[in-house]
């Protein structure tokens, strides 16, 4: 994540579809048109963690994060739904 004037990141490579914050590790999550999920410490702006090709070929449309902020929730335009832990 490279910090710019205003508190602006440049964060992906492609468009970012979604963007998440999860109060209980302090964390952002984002994802972006090319199926990539990144996690990033909101104090540092550091990069922990980036999955690629999450939904294959497929725009990530949506995101959530489950009641106690544990697990994440991807949808895509492929019409398919995934679950995973932090």
């Amino acid at each position: 994540m490279e910090r710019e004037a205003g508190k602006r990141v440049k964060s992906h490579k492609n468009a970012i579809t979604c963007v998440l914050y999860n109060s209980v590790l302090r964390q952002v999550i984002s994802s972006d048109v090319g199926s990539t999920v990144s996690f990033w410490m909101i104090d540092t702006g550091q990069k922990i963690k980036q999955f690629t090709g999450c939904h294959g070929n497929a725009e990530i449309s949506t995101m959530a994060l489950n009641a106690n902020e544990t697990r994440l929730l991807t949808g895509s335009t492929d019409g398919t739904l995934k679950v995973g832990t932090q």
